[in-house]
């Protein structure tokens, strides 16, 4: 019995080694992912990759005869220097800006999640500058009308409900069949199953709100037109620096989390749950797709203005508005996953804070937990966490002591 006794403590102990790995893991997975970041950040602010890949030499050689070209495979070696070169000479001339180009690629990456198609959506969306940013609103207004029409409008609104339908249905076979079964110790409540049969009307709730966007987005366009462009989104402007667009993220950050923090705990009241926000909460265990999934009303009130009204005061450019609305999109489709997923960065503490208030319902309004620490709504979840952590360091003590 002792014997037996000595080999299950020996066997506890050794299996302390393995938080501690997971934490070491952790901590060199956040720091590698932040020198990519800060690498493909500077590499796209600079362009260097079209630069070092771009010259005459490979413009006038196919590929599959690179090799036997010796210029071109000049081009080919000397191509990381020159990158580097580039790189290190545009951060010594506009130091402020380059750390701004890192930072917006950031925390645009974390607002999207982290997840894989995070990444493609901000490498494709970071790569624009102002030409080829130009070269792309006139190519979509080519057959869709300029701005002021209600083409464009139609355009952005099929490019949201692609993005969302897209992106929701990628997710949906974790919670349906949990597959891949590598990412189903992720889940974080992992007692609640998603009721398939809700899924129908899932997609007719959704379907009917994203409709609901398109008159919406008009709106906003005829704000602009309406003013003159005085206020609204600056279609044809200026192209954002990074600063400028660093400046308009946490601007417009700051207005979605005041409206919705606010709209939300106002949607918990007695009158207007029952009425409005008790559809929301039917999945206590949310999924991506059930990220919209709401009355109407909320869906305006605490959706489509508090992320995007902003726009009209701060005069976003057009090229920040589609980047903050693919953000949105993707982001609040993640938050509502309910994986806390592998790659993402140690700042964001989405989706367990937002799935903590589908469980609990009465604290975690907000999205970046500001307002919540303000008003003291988040000291469920912070008492929740400190007593996981006195149960874990508990555990190790006795562990270690015996």
């Amino acid at each position: 019995s002792g014997s037996r006794q000595d080999m299950v403590t020996r066997g506890a102990k050794a299996n302390l080694v393995v938080p501690e790995a997971v934490r070491a893991w952790q901590v060199a997975r956040d720091v590698a992912q932040l020198a990519l970041v800060t690498a493909v950040a500077l590499m796209l602010w600079t362009g260097s990759p079209p630069s070092a890949f771009g010259g005459a030499a490979l413009a006038t050689a196919p590929l599959a005869r690179v090799h036997g070209n010796s210029s071109a495979s000049a081009a080919l070696a000397a191509a990381p220097a020159s990158m580097l070169a580039n790189v290190w000479a545009a951060c010594v001339r506009e130091p402020v800006e380059a750390a701004s180009a890192v930072v917006i690629f950031f925390v645009s990456l974390s607002a999207m999640g982290n997840s894989p198609v995070g990444w493609a959506a901000s490498v494709f969306l970071f790569s624009y500058d102002a030409t080829s940013w130009a070269a792309a609103v006139a190519h979509v207004a080519a057959p869709f009308g300029v701005y002021w029409r209600e083409g464009l409008g139609v355009m952005i609104w099929i490019g949201m409900c692609v993005l969302y339908a897209a992106h929701g249905l990628l997710l949906l076979p974790l919670d349906v069949w949990r597959w891949p079964g590598s990412l189903a110790d992720l889940k974080l409540q992992k007692d609640k199953r998603i009721d398939i049969a809700k899924l129908p009307k899932v997609a007719r709730v959704c379907a009917f709100n994203l409709l609901l966007v398109l008159p919406y987005t008009i709106l906003l366009i005829a704000v602009t037109r309406a003013t003159g462009g005085r206020y609204g989104v600056q279609f044809g402007g200026p192209f954002p620096s990074k600063r400028e667009q660093l400046a308009q993220f946490a601007l417009l950050l700051l207005v979605d989390e005041v409206l919705f923090f606010y709209s939300h705990w106002a949607m918990h009241s007695p009158a207007l749950y029952a009425r409005v926000h008790k559809r929301h909460h039917e999945f206590t265990a949310p999924l991506a797709l059930t990220a919209i999934y709401a009355h109407p009303v909320e869906f305006i009130v605490c959706n489509l203005v508090p992320f995007s009204i902003g726009f009209v005061p701060l005069r976003t450019p057009d090229y920040f508005a589609a980047v903050w609305v693919v953000c949105a999109v993707l982001g609040t489709q993640t938050h509502h996953s309910g994986y806390r997923f592998p790659w993402v960065a140690f700042p964001d503490q989405q989706p367990f804070f937002h799935d903590y208030h589908h469980a609990k319902f009465n604290c975690n309004y907000g999205n970046v937990g500001l307002l919540d620490w303000l008003h003291g709504t988040d000291r469920q979840y912070k008492a929740e966490l400190a007593k996981q952590a006195a149960r874990d360091a508990a555990v190790r003590t006795k562990l270690m002591k015996s």
